[in-house]
């Protein structure tokens, strides 16, 4: 029996073509698939609710490591690209931290996708490893 995901893209695969390289960044899940009616897309937060507990807490995880790790790298960047780091009294100092602000905020915009298309990827090893642990521990109820 198909599944109306699968006869929506059969249906639109006619009038839509996408490219190989198109096909890994929709299975990656860091693009939507457009042969997919608009109205039937799931957004990629719903998919982390969707995997429960371990999704949450995988997505959790990839947010934690993202912001713990690229936070200093782009401070340590600007210090080695500017000898020092800014000084914050003066207004060309003000003017450099919010230059730098807004490219590593545009940054971590552009790669929202790969950080929830990792998080959905880990999300079984987290259920493994981390949830099934605490689960065990706790009982059979829902964490």
């Amino acid at each position: 029996m198909e599944s109306k995901l699968e006869v929506s893209v059969v249906e639109q695969d006619s009038q839509v073509e996408i490219s190989g390289f198109d096909e890994w960044l929709i299975k990656m899940g860091v693009k939507e698939d457009e042969r997919i009616p608009e109205e039937e897309r799931v957004s990629a937060m719903d998919k982390i609710k969707s995997a429960g507990t371990a999704g949450v807490a995988s997505y959790a995880l990839t947010e934690l490591a993202f912001w713990v790790i690229s936070v200093p790298l782009a401070v340590g960047a600007v210090a080695i690209t500017m000898g020092e780091l800014p000084d914050l009294s003066s207004p060309e100092g003000q003017a450099s931290v919010a230059g730098y602000s807004f490219a590593f905020l545009t940054f971590a915009r552009t790669v929202v996708p790969v950080r929830i298309a990792l998080a959905l990827a880990l999300t079984p090893w987290v259920d493994e490893n981390i949830i099934s642990k605490f689960k065990g521990k706790g009982g059979d109820e829902e964490a």
